[in-house]
């Protein structure tokens, strides 16, 4: 099978991927607590016009509206028997978008976790999970994505479970963690932690690294983290949020403003990523400023603690 993201990456030296699904279509009329990917159907409109906001915006890499399709959350909403039509379509929306465009664009399958405690810590036995994650994987794969991004995970046996289901398919995988509070996921899981899972993962994943987390300062330094035990021919990714929101005038609000993003973006080609995004709060705007700040761009030495917390204000080391 062809891996359409590894021939991008032997062409272009950095590649961009999109920013945000959700906190974007929080604006045009999603709900807190609604199911983003049920607009896959019943709204696809709103969900290509995002898609393509961030094609214009000039990101490489758009990721489907299939973050949450898995039995587990959607059964909250009494719909576990949409996981194949949802997320077929959501790789149908992401591609329709993409073939469009006027370069080459990689559709990447969006899987998160699945909502539901895996043993220890809950009852879901870990060949259950890998067979929930396996049925989303697989319905992207019909749909036509071309590899599968595994994002905002922070437990291990949970990442091993979906990583076991999306290599299942044959697809190229890029698999993120998602860190809070000092880096530590509720195992708890540090950034330390990410570079041996995925090296002793067969195959190892196609790019790995983290998003979300607290902003674009503490992704910065899991990727200075991940730097210290990557191997020859890893590839890191990072896909911060915007920092932690604000309720203004009803309104989440994020502070962090596209020129920062474009300063985040350098850093973060400087700290040894290959593919950069934005998680939440990251709209069409901050993405521009990604693209036109690496536009050229020559990577440097890796930054030090001290130049990011100039940036981005003090930071917790890990």
């Amino acid at each position: 099978m062809t891996n359409r993201l590894q021939s991008l990456l032997d062409r272009k030296s950095i590649l961009l991927a999109d920013g945000a699904m959700a906190t974007n279509l929080f604006p045009v009329g999603l709900k807190p607590g609604d199911a983003a990917e049920f607009w896959n159907l019943s709204a696809p409109r709103k969900i290509t016009d995002l898609h393509q906001q961030f094609v214009e915006a000039g990101a490489d890499i758009l990721l489907t509206n299939s973050f949450g399709a898995n039995a587990c959350r959607l059964q909250r909403h009494n719909k576990a028997g949409d996981v194949r039509t949802l997320n077929i379509a959501a790789a149908h929306l992401a591609r329709s978008v993409a073939k469009t465009a006027q370069r080459e664009m990689i559709v990447a399958g969006s899987i998160g976790p699945l909502g539901c405690e895996i043993t220890p810590t809950g009852a879901m036995q870990p060949d259950e999970a890998v067979r929930l994650f396996r049925q989303q994987a697989e319905a992207l794969a019909e749909g036509g994505v071309d590899l599968l991004w595994l994002e905002t995970f922070s437990d291990r046996v949970e990442l091993q479970a979906a990583l076991a289901a999306a290599q299942s398919t044959g697809l190229p995988v890029i698999a993120t963690l998602s860190f809070h509070g000092g880096g530590k996921g509720r195992e708890p899981l540090i950034p330390a932690d990410l570079p041996p899972i995925c090296h002793a993962a067969t195959p190892p994943p196609t790019a790995w690294g983290s998003n979300c987390g607290n902003g674009p300062g503490e992704a910065l330094l899991h990727l200075l983290e991940f730097g210290k035990q990557s191997n020859t021919g890893d590839t890191l990714t990072i896909k911060a949020n915007c920092g932690l929101p604000e309720i203004k005038k009803s309104m989440l609000s994020y502070p962090t403003t596209p020129d920062m993003m474009g300063d985040y973006a350098r850093l973060a080609a400087d700290a040894g990523a290959r593919i950069i995004g934005g998680c939440c709060g990251t709209t069409p705007a901050h993405i521009k400023a990604m693209g036109d700040a690496l536009q050229g761009y020559c990577p440097k030495r890796p930054p030090t603690h001290q130049e990011i917390e100039t940036r981005f204000g003090p930071l917790m080391l890990y």
